[in-house]
């Protein structure tokens, strides 16, 4: 019988054995084994662990030093610094100049949209008025034409137009 062990640390390793036939009492014997590395394995292992652990190191120390390039200077006087300084007030001039831009273009086009705004509110008013008599007529049809009387009145929005009282 063979046991294989691979013990992954240095120590003392108890071991039991136990032979069992079927008919007798199995009989059980306990074993001590002592694990020593040799130095070749160590030395191995080390090597192993520092292959690994070099390249992890210079790329986290790369990593770092990237990281580090991001971060905003300590002193005010630093040209980085006054950089960042010069560019936020560019920026702020430039959007100032936008919202002006902005402003006096609304001020330019102001009578003529609002005179589009209320042409097109004019507009789906009439267009509102058109289905609806178009449906009405749709509804009513071969009704008395004292019934739908009211279809055809002007609406309140259009030119001349009053709003419409409820009859009794």
């Amino acid at each position: 019988m063979t046991a294989l062990l691979r013990p992954d640390r240095e120590g003392i390793y108890k071991c039991t054995l136990e032979v069992y036939d079927g008919c007798a009492a199995p009989v059980q014997r306990t074993f001590d084994v002592a694990v020593a590395w040799e130095q070749e394995c160590v030395t191995r292992a080390e090597e192993q662990r520092l292959s690994f652990a070099t390249p992890l190191l210079f790329m986290l120390g790369l990593m770092l030093l990237f990281g580090m390039s991001f971060l905003p200077p300590l002193s005010w006087t630093h040209p980085r610094q006054v950089m960042l300084d010069a560019m936020a007030a560019a920026a702020a001039r430039r959007n100032a100049e936008y919202k002006a831009v902005l402003h006096a273009e609304a001020v330019v086009d102001k009578p003529r949209l609002q005179s589009a705004a209320e042409r097109e509110a004019f507009n789906a008013h009439e267009r509102r008025l058109a289905r609806r008599a178009a449906a009405k007529a749709t509804a009513f049809q071969g009704a008395p034409a004292a019934a739908i009387a009211g279809a055809t009145s002007p609406g309140p929005l259009s030119p001349g137009g009053s709003v419409p009282t409820p009859t009794s």
